[in-house]
């Protein structure tokens, strides 16, 4: 990416490790309160909170902490809603995921107070699923005289093991956000028979973040779920809660100590959650990404393949670089792993747009504009392909030559499957914002806001601290290395938006997403290659090989 030399505001990158962030200017409160206020919203689903779990983590604020706090925060629901519970016996059923490793630390939270406690597991806890619930789980085995276990590893054996009485309080942590569709056994046996055990006994029960069966996103019960008294979610309430479904009972919202950054800042936990869809084993050639790459002028045939060497890193399967003839030849002498289309003569001109128009009807994604240059009959060229790229309803990522031709004709841009990657000088052509008015990050988050109430695209303005927009949220990245100033830099970002947008974006959703997820990629491979050099020698095209190893540590 291009870094524009503008006086750092607000943080800084201290190292390779996502965890080293330093926020260095405290008092720039306003920035923290723009931040906060952009993206307040009232629920949140199930993909998102996992972001910033592990956004948290990143940031300091480790997994197994987040997790002790929740269990916590359940215990005093318990405690101040069903209190006394001195004579209670608790019942904390629990799975195999962090769920599960939620119900656990409710019951060591409880075994102090309570009359007993005792925890259900349902399957074998070798297959425990993550390292906080099986840390977890060790905590509770070795306390056995406060805490019962008992475990279901068969439905046939849910009605011998699962007992209790009108003094019990019973705590579900079955499932959480890890049902999608039929509940399976043993644990669909489990609900029912606390389901008639609760209503026979008249005892309260208790859910931790979600009944056990309801989809966590869209609010439908399974045919088999808890029934509720009341439902403990955590930091935000989730969007398949808002509809306050009769399974859920009372809902009460508690915090769990995730910090503002980790919804404020690009993490490892968007590009975790992106690259979470895995291809079809039985796909064929071409159904796993096609990425279209734009660009290239006699002056400037490096830029386009750097974009075009960037998508297929990513994994897609085919790049087809359309380009004058003289860039063309460079193409093909670069990789044999890239279609390189030659165009006549040795810029683009509208002669070409046929040839383009099929290109663009072959791809899933465009990423237009690299080393394309300012002839007037280029950037004619270039604003009707991204016409006909929205028109066709294919991604566009919009970088370099194609930002200040489209400046003029905004409507090129204005589609939800639209990216645009400027620096601070390429935004202010495209904004008309003057340059002096995007000195500092502040200035720019308001420039950019205003930008996006404007126009549905999402933006990336690349800078000291990248910001990532769209009409509904907001995300800062601060992971990448000033050595990133060499030139290139922007054009491995764009290729790695289009590359990433084309496999794993959905057509019902926008590319915020995939945006959010290149720009940190981006960062880490620059930060990578300068640790492996031993200082700030790195180019844009050595940073491309760093990508399929950034994205393995994601996988």
């Amino acid at each position: 990416m291009l870094v524009a030399k503008q006086p750092r505001v607000f943080m800084r990158r201290a190292s390779i490790d996502p965890r080293s962030i330093s926020i260095t200017d405290v008092s720039h409160m306003d920035i923290a309160r723009f931040l906060d206020r952009y993206n307040k919203t009232k629920t949140i689903t199930s993909q998102d909170m996992a972001v910033l779990d592990d956004n948290s983590d990143d940031l300091g604020v480790s997994k197994d902490k987040l997790m002790e706090n929740a269990g916590a925060a359940v215990a005093r629901v318990v405690i101040k809603s069903f209190g006394p519970i001195e004579k209670k016996t608790i019942h904390v059923f629990c799975g195999l995921g962090n769920n599960g490793g939620d119900g656990l630390v409710v019951a060591r939270h409880l075994a102090p107070v309570a009359c007993g406690v005792v925890v259900y597991l349902l399957g074998d806890p070798r297959s425990i699923s993550t390292p906080e619930a099986s840390t977890n789980w060790i905590a509770i085995t070795k306390a056995p005289y406060s805490i019962e276990t008992k475990f279901i590893r068969d439905s046939s054996e849910t009605e011998e093991t699962v007992n209790f009485d009108e003094d019990a309080i019973v705590v579900d942590a079955l499932l959480g956000a890890g049902i999608k569709g039929k509940v399976k056994e043993p644990i669909a046996s489990c609900i029912e028979r606390i389901n008639a055990l609760a209503s026979q006994y008249k005892v309260p029960v208790v859910a931790v973040d979600v009944p056990s069966g309801i989809d966590m996103d869209s609010g439908k019960a399974a045919s088999t779920c808890i029934r509720a008294t009341r439902t403990v979610t955590f930091h935000m309430l989730k969007i398949g809660l808002a509809s306050k479904p009769d399974e859920a009972g009372e809902i009460d919202v508690v915090p769990i100590g995730i910090p503002p950054e980790a919804t404020w800042l690009v993490g490892k936990g968007n590009v975790k959650q992106l690259l979470k869809h895995r291809r079809d084993p039985r796909s064929v050639k071409g159904k796993n990404g096609k990425v279209l790459v734009i660009g290239g002028s006699k002056q400037y045939s490096g830029a386009p393949i750097l974009a075009a060497l960037a998508a297929i890193k990513c994994g897609v399967d085919l790049v087809n670089l359309c380009v004058p003839e003289t860039v063309a030849m460079v193409a093909k002498t670069m990789s044999p792993d890239l279609i390189a289309t030659s165009l006549s003569g040795s810029k683009l001109v509208e002669a070409h747009l046929p040839e383009l128009e099929k290109k663009v009807e072959w791809a899933d994604a465009v990423v237009i504009g690299m080393g394309a240059g300012r002839d007037e009959h280029t950037a004619a060229t270039l604003v009707a392909a991204c016409k006909h790229t929205i028109e066709t309803g294919k991604w566009l990522v919009v970088d370099a030559d194609a930002l200040k031709a489209v400046a003029t004709s905004l409507d090129a841009i204005d589609g939800e499957h639209v990216v645009v990657t400027p620096h601070a000088g390429e935004f202010s052509i495209l904004s008309g914002t003057p340059i002096e008015k995007l000195a500092t990050l502040e200035d720019k988050l308001q420039a950019a806001a205003q930008f996006c109430k404007k126009h549905p695209c999402t933006l990336v303005m690349k800078g000291p601290e990248d910001i990532v927009m769209n009409r509904k949220a907001c995300k800062i990245n601060v992971t990448h290395t000033p050595a990133m100033t060499t030139g290139g830099t922007g054009d491995v970002l764009a290729g790695l938006t289009g590359g990433l947008v084309s496999l794993f974006v959905s057509p019902d959703e926008g590319p915020y997403r995939a945006a959010c997820a290149a720009i940190h990629v981006n960062g880490l491979a620059g930060l990578q290659l300068e640790k492996q050099r031993g200082g700030p020698f790195i180019t844009a095209g050595a940073m491309i090989d760093q990508i399929p190893s950034i994205l393995a540590r994601f996988w």
